[in-house]
Parts: structure tokens; sequence; C-alpha cells
């Protein structure tokens, strides 16, 4: 550890000790490192705003994130909200932080340690990727670890019962992970019977078959591995009693890997050509996924909000190393179709067994595991919350 670390560390341990015994309200910083972690932070938020016992702060960006960025994008996420923007990282010092919030696995810009601040990881999706080819999950890994081989959060947020139970019995994480249930869970309880009117509301005619392709990013993900032949078989389709939404990560946007072609020009172009409609990223996933009548998807979070809506799905091929061993996507392959570009010829033929199929049963049985009911998500959000602040 740097001089200067040791130094801060001190200090931040002195001041917020000092100052709390002086004050009632709690402090938490929301740490927001890049776009993708808004909805993530601001989910949180809406969780626990109404506690009238917490301040809250916000700071934006990682260590590659220009000043200027940082301030705009910390007074646009705190718009309308009681969230105060911090835009100076050195003015974080100055606030007696009780509980830092983050999306992300990394939150080194802000150099606090558990040993000073709880921090709460929160996370950003289901836990399902597997980044290192041995089958960990993407949150459980060496990024999740302290120079030490300690977990750097006092507290993990986990949407699956199973992944929180396994995780709680192996360390450096034993006791440190709580199942609180998927963050989507009651608004796509509560909007289950809008079928009808998303329908309407995006020009889908009650004897069309609207099928929602979700795809995520990497050489592996849905878009990449099924590539433009796919898009060509959809485009013969539409307009034959089949529409299709197209959706795709925001990373897919812009070149990411000197050997990948990013796919998302591609989508929209394809969408010129044959009327496909395409949510964008930033775009509500809701209207869509109640609207659709089947779901083909990769490894994206998205399918399990597919579950969540109990909606007929389809994963397309990827290799096992992708996904961990304890997601729901490695089980759940073996239980339903999984799309090949050897099917991509009889496309019309495969999405007719896909309709035609009961899966029912099978989406009940996860379905239980990501979601424990109405209103349980918030509820322990907030306890645990009031736990690490020390309020209870």
């Amino acid at each position: 550890m740097k001089i200067y670390d040791k130094l801060l560390n001190h200090y931040q341990v002195f001041f917020n000790k000092k100052i709390k015994s002086l004050r009632r309200k709690r402090n938490i910083l929301l740490y927001c490192a890049s776009d993708t972690m808004v909805w993530h932070i601001l989910n949180y938020y809406d969780q626990v705003k109404e506690d009238p016992g917490y301040n809250f702060y916000l700071y934006y960006g990682d260590a590659k994130t220009d000043c200027e960025t940082s301030a705009r994008m910390s007074y646009e996420i705190t718009k309308d909200t009681h969230i105060k923007p911090i835009t100076n990282k050195k003015k974080l010092v100055l606030v007696p932080l009780d509980l830092i919030v983050t999306a992300d696995l990394d939150y080194e810009p802000l150099r606090y340690k558990k040993d000073i601040v709880p921090i709460l990881y929160v996370n950003h999706g289901f836990h399902i990727v597997s980044i290192d080819k041995e089958r960990n999950l993407y949150a459980y890994g060496e990024r999740a670890l302290d120079e030490k081989g300690r977990c750097k959060f006092s507290c993990i947020l986990e949407a699956n019962l199973r992944i929180a139970n396994a995780m709680n019995n192996i360390e450096p994480f034993k006791g440190l992970v709580r199942h609180v249930g998927a963050k989507d869970g009651d608004l796509i309880e509560r909007e289950i019977d809008n079928y009808t009117m998303y329908r309407k509301k995006l020009g889908i005619k009650a004897e069309e078959t609207l099928v929602c392709v979700f795809g995520t990013w990497r050489k592996e993900s849905l878009f990449q591995y099924l590539g433009r032949e796919f898009l060509e078989a959809m485009g013969r389709m539409t307009g034959k009693g089949y529409k299709f939404v197209l959706s795709i990560h925001p990373r897919e946007y812009a070149k990411y890997d000197e050997d990948v072609e990013p796919m998302g020009p591609v989508l929209e172009e394809y969408a010129q050509k044959y009327g496909f409609i395409v949510r964008h990223p930033s775009d509500s996933f809701i209207p869509y996924l109640i609207a659709s009548d089947m779901v083909i998807s990769d490894y994206t979070s998205l399918y399990e909000n597919a579950i969540l809506a109990g909606k007929k799905l389809c994963f397309s091929y990827f290799p096992q190393y992708s996904v961990g061993e304890l997601s729901i996507a490695d089980s759940m392959r073996n239980e339903i179709k999984v799309l090949r570009r050897e099917d991509i010829k009889d496309l019309e033929k495969q999405l007719k067994e896909i309709q035609d199929a009961d899966y029912s049963a099978v989406l009940e049985k996860y379905k239980k595991e990501i979601y424990p009911g109405m209103g349980v998500y918030k509820s322990r959000v907030n306890e645990i919350t009031r736990e690490l602040v020390g309020l209870k």
C-alpha cells in the first residue's frame, strides 16, 4: 500500500469515528462506475430512499473517467432525486460515510476498505457469467478479493437462492452472501397480465407470434454465434405470422476486440431491411418481454427475466465455460431447446417446436430460486442496509 493510501486510511478511520458520534443520520455513498451501473445503483436507492434516517451521496466514474464527465454524469443521475452528487473525489474525505454501495466489483478509485466503511455489492445483473474459463461465477472470482485474498465486500446481495447457499459455505465468502431475489421480480409480476396492452402499443396483431431475441456481448454471444444468417432467416419469416424484437448488449455497439465485428450496427442495418423492432440498451425491456410469445436468448441476464415472466424460452448455443457451474443457465440448457447454427435453415420449424413445448414445470422450478415473493426484495434490501449502517 502506498504511503498516501496509508495516511488516507488513518485519516478516514479517525474522521469517521469522531464525526459519527456527533450525528444521527447515516451517510450512504452510491458509487457508480459507468453508464452500465446507473440503473442498478438507482434501483438500490429506490428500495431504501423512503427511510428518513439516510443521507445519500453519489460519485460517478472509474479510474479512467475524466473530471468533466464525472461531474456531468453525477448531476444527470441525481436529477429529480434526493441524492447529493460529489464531483470531486478529494471531497469524499469530508463526508463521514456509514456505507458504500457499488454495483461493480471494482471500486478502487474510492480508496476505501471495508475495515473502514462497510461496502455493499448489489451486483449489475444475475450472477451467470464465468470469465476465467474455470466455471467460477464472475462475482465470486479474483476480482471480488482484496490483496490479502479476503472478500472485498461486507455483504453481497444475491438473486439466486442456490448460489447464495453454496457461496455461504465457501471461504472467503462464508456468511457474506444474502439472498434477496431478483431486482425486477415485483415489476415483472405486476406486468404479466398486461400482455394485450403492450402488444397493442407495439402494433402487434393478435394472430402474430412475437419473438424476443436477447443477446449479450463477446464471441460466444447469440448474435455473434448465429450471425447474419440468423438475421436473414428471421427476415424471411417477418410478415408471415412472425414479428421479431432484437436486443443486444451496449458493448456490441463499439469495437471491443480486433477479431470481432460489433453486431449492434448490424442489427440496426437488418432492422431497416426487414422491419425488426430493435430494443436499444437504454429502453425498458418490460414492454417487449411482456408482449412476447417466446424468447430466444444466450446467457444474458434477460433470460432470467423471461423465466420470471413465464415465457417459452430457447437458448442459443454457447460453450459451457461461458457460464458458472452454479448458474441456472448451466443446468437449464439441458432441459430446454438449444438453437445451433445448423438449425437456422429450418428456423420456422424450430420456433414451432418451442411454441408447442410445455416448459411450465421447468420455468416454475427456476422461478422459485430467484423470486421469493412480492415485496421480499425491497424488505430484505432495507433490512440488510440497516444492519450495515448500525441501525439494527
